[in-house]
């Protein structure tokens, strides 16, 4: 997707620069480690969507954790550049991690995502969703509104890609748009 293709890009100008980068993400499939253009890339299995939240979590918590384990090989790094909301709060949680400044890089709001891609919101859909799954996807937003925004208020800095952005940041987690940077 879009912040896949960011990450990979940003990872190999840093390289470029002489930085020395290592970049997790995760993947819907398999993929073994590579080297190129002068950075280590370690994949983890990114789960579908579907399923039970918690479980997908757990899920992922593990799996990132030994991908960033295995990745770091005892190094510190000087910040971690996230790009999704749950990956960068999980990491935020990792031992390895603790008190590394994290740069967070917001492509969009997650909870808003989530409701278009559910249905919610849109013009002569909410009537669609029965009391149960509105309650659901309400409580699903919710969690990600709250997330996304410990991340980006915990950031060292908040990177946007856009002035639009920027504000949507903003709006969304109450920071001052003049925290991001563009």
């Amino acid at each position: 997707g879009g912040s896949a293709r960011v990450a990979w890009e940003t990872a190999r100008a840093l390289a470029v620069r002489g930085h020395s980068v290592r970049l997790v993400a995760g993947l819907g499939a398999p993929a073994d480690p590579r080297t190129e253009g002068g950075f280590t890339a370690r994949w983890f299995p990114y789960p579908a969507r579907g399923g039970f939240f918690p479980t997908r979590t757990l899920r992922l918590a593990v799996d990132l954790r030994g991908a960033v384990h295995d990745v770091l090989a005892g190094a510190r790094p000087a910040a971690v550049i996230a790009h999704q909301p749950l990956t960068a709060w999980l990491a935020r949680r990792l031992r390895e991690l603790h008190g590394v400044p994290l740069v967070y890089v917001f492509h969009s709001p997650w909870h808003r995502e989530y409701e278009l891609n559910v249905g919610l919101g849109l013009p002569g859909t909410d009537g669609a969703l029965g009391p149960f799954t509105r309650v659901r996807v309400r409580a699903g937003s919710r969690l990600r509104r709250v997330l996304e925004g410990s991340v980006v208020r915990g950031a060292a800095r908040v990177l946007t890609l856009s002035e639009f952005m920027a504000r949507e940041a903003a709006a969304a987690h109450g920071i001052d748009p003049a925290r991001t940077e563009r």
